[in-house]
């Protein structure tokens, strides 16, 4: 997994504050599939197929707009402290 040149991870840390580990797991797991679901829509199984037995795949790369609050992704809810 390759994140571009603009994912700046004390930028994402900073947005994450206060999230519990599991929902930055979530976020994290989102944005590495999001290139993925970008690159497979509107394909057929067949094209589907044909990518799966090239290297395409990996050369997709994970943006910084993935990773929520401004991207194509809800931001999850902060977790409070009782």
């Amino acid at each position: 997994m390759e994140l571009a040149p603009d994912v700046n991870l004390d930028d994402i840390a900073q947005l994450m504050d206060g999230y519990s580990g599991a929902d930055i797991t979530n976020v994290c797991r989102a944005a590495a599939m999001m290139p993925m679901r970008k690159r497979l829509a509107g394909l057929n199984p067949q094209e589907i197929k044909k990518l799966t037995a090239g290297k395409e795949t990996c050369s997709l790369l994970v943006l910084s707009k993935y990773f929520g609050s401004n991207g194509d992704r809800e931001s999850p809810r902060k977790s409070t402290t009782i």
